[in-house]
């Protein structure tokens, strides 16, 4: 796993063989080529920070701002050596919450330009999820892009939110659903 494109490109990234499940190099490219220009300046919300390979691609490719939140303690150690790696100081906060907690108190208190989910791919609280981001202070409608990543077959209900899926990119396993209100 290494960074893509941008000041860190080519650097590699410290992976975990376990619970922690990395949205692969391929799938990253998509999204990142899909988002073009949008990620420069832009501020992103890492719920399920895992590696920290998205937000860091994203600070890569000049995002000013990356909020990470792991409540997993393996994570968040893979995170450390991750930034550290990349020799990340500036721009970043980590949280160890859990992801629903984490949008109900928002500890952070700047809206957020994207907002990426990858949450376990057999998470049993997705709808709670999405409704709770649509409804956080770090959410802004209209203009806050939310990028949930999920198993291939999973089914995602839209039905009761203000979200709508503008764009979807596969690779392997994943899906990844660009949505906006």
């Amino acid at each position: 796993m290494r960074i893509i494109a941008g000041q860190f490109k080519g650097k590699r990234l410290v992976q975990f063989r376990g619970r922690i499940r990395p949205t692969s190099d391929r799938l990253r490219e998509s999204l990142f080529a899909s988002l073009g220009n949008s990620v420069e300046d832009s501020i992103w919300l890492d719920l399920f920070a895992g590696s920290g390979a998205v937000g860091l691609e994203a600070l890569s490719r000049g995002a000013r701002h990356i909020v990470f939140n792991d409540r997993e303690a393996e994570a968040r150690k893979l995170l450390k050596r991750n930034l550290s790696a990349c020799g990340v100081v500036h721009g970043v906060e980590t949280w160890d919450l859990d992801a629903i907690t984490f949008l109900r108190k928002s500890p952070t208190r700047e809206v957020c330009t994207h907002i990426f989910l990858d949450p376990p791919y057999q998470y049993p609280r997705l709808g709670k999820l999405l409704r709770t981001v649509v409804g956080s202070p770090l959410f802004e409608p209209k203009s806050t892009l939310v990028l949930l990543e999920v198993f291939k077959k999973t089914k995602v209900d839209l039905a009761d939110l203000d979200l709508e899926i503008e764009k979807t990119l596969k690779g392997g396993d994943s899906l990844m659903l660009m949505m906006r209100s």
